[in-house]
């Protein structure tokens, strides 16, 4: 047997736009092919069909002097767009190295330049494996993962340029799932990064660049373009800057986090394992937990790195105003803690969702100086307080 898909699109069909061109079914046809196992049921290649658009499946027999009979009368749909939920509360694009440090003379001479050590890393930040089949990026490089392909719970997956590069630099063994299309590279300068499902329904879908307030040093300076806090984002945020930061390990750390955690910090700082979040062994009023987000020490007087409020001068849409801040250190490769910028104007209710961040200054040793103001500049007739508070 043989099947066929193909759309059509006329005055009769959902969607169609008056005085567009027809689409004759006999135009476009995704045929499959000889069959030669007899089920009721084909799956259609993915990319055959788009949402939104209305197509026909037909079907034909061979008898077994090898005469074909009339494709079938049509089953005549509707293709709507893929449920996506399941992939969009667990997936992260956690890792981009769009402009890797140039390529040392023994990388040369095997004839790589920079791009050949491109690559993008894929998180699984859920708690039951996702099948891959049908995923594929379809804006800065073109992948479509191989059916079948899973991930599990909390690993890592790589697409990258060029493996026998990749693996010069990084090694052999990391979860490296394929090379995308070869003449494929990513753009130095910033450009649109789409995770779909089948023909285009988006999972994740950004925008990076390679000026601030985006971090800069992925730039060819070394460093890769790391998501802070991937169990903390939302998919739409990868939009967001500052969202990004610049990791911290030269070339990146593909296949695994970038994160610091508050156990590593603490022994890293002569705590110890087992440190208690909630003690102040320094006693400067500022509990290990806040040292930890304040990227501070916590066995010296850190007294002077308590977050302060001040009444600044802040143009807005091209008018000037004094609005109150807030300016503190932040450790960006902190993925299990978050930071909250409150207000209010009673020292009662508390509003968290309001605070406006200025600006994330990036201090290239994995922290950054973030500036918040509230919403409306002060006046002579009002009062406003501010607050940071960190959560685990």
């Amino acid at each position: 047997m043989e099947w066929r898909i193909s759309e059509i699109s006329d005055p009769t069909t959902a969607n169609y736009l008056a005085g567009a061109p027809y689409i004759y079914e006999i135009e476009n046809s995704t045929e499959s092919g000889e069959q030669t196992t007899f089920n009721a049921d084909y799956r259609f290649p993915s990319l055959s069909t788009g949402p939104g658009k209305t197509y026909r499946a037909r079907v034909r027999h061979q008898d077994t002097s090898g005469r074909w009979s009339h494709w079938s009368e049509p089953a005549e749909f509707l293709v709507s767009a893929p449920d996506v939920t399941p992939y969009v509360n667990a997936l992260r694009i956690t890792e981009v190295n769009y402009h890797p440090s140039p390529a040392t003379a023994a990388e040369l001479s095997m004839g790589w330049s920079d791009s050949d050590f491109e690559y993008i890393e894929l998180q699984n930040i859920g708690s039951v494996a996702i099948n891959l089949t049908d995923a594929r990026f379809t804006k800065g490089v073109d992948y479509d993962f191989p059916p079948g392909t899973m991930i599990q719970p909390g690993a890592f997956l790589l697409v990258i340029k060029n493996q026998a590069a990749f693996e010069s630099r990084y090694g052999i063994g990391l979860p490296v799932i394929g090379e995308w299309q070869f003449d494929d590279k990513l753009s130095n300068g910033g450009e649109n990064v789409k995770l779909s499902l089948g023909s285009g329904t988006a999972i994740i879908e950004f925008t990076y660049d390679d000026a601030a307030p985006w971090p800069t040093s992925p730039d060819g300076g070394g460093s890769s373009l790391t998501l802070i806090s991937p169990d903390q984002t939302q998919p739409s945020d990868h939009s967001d800057p500052f969202a990004w930061a610049a990791s911290q390990q030269q070339g990146g750390t593909p296949g695994s986090s970038d994160g610091l955690n508050f156990d590593t910090w603490a022994q890293n700082n002569g705590l110890g394992a087992g440190a208690s979040m909630t003690d102040d062994p320094d006693n400067d009023g500022l509990n290990n937990l806040m040292e930890y987000a304040l990227a501070s020490n916590p066995i010296v007087d850190s007294r002077s790195d308590l977050p302060t409020g001040e009444i600044r001068l802040i143009e807005v849409d091209g008018n000037s105003d004094s609005y109150l801040t807030i300016s503190f250190r932040r450790q960006l490769t902190a993925n299990d803690i978050t930071y909250t910028v409150e207000l209010s104007e009673s020292l009662e209710v508390w509003a968290p969702d309001i605070a406006v961040r200025v600006s994330s200054a990036d201090n290239g040793d994995g922290t950054a100086i973030e500036v918040w103001r509230a919403p409306m500049p002060l006046d002579a007739d009002s009062q406003q307080f501010v607050r940071l508070k960190v959560r685990n």
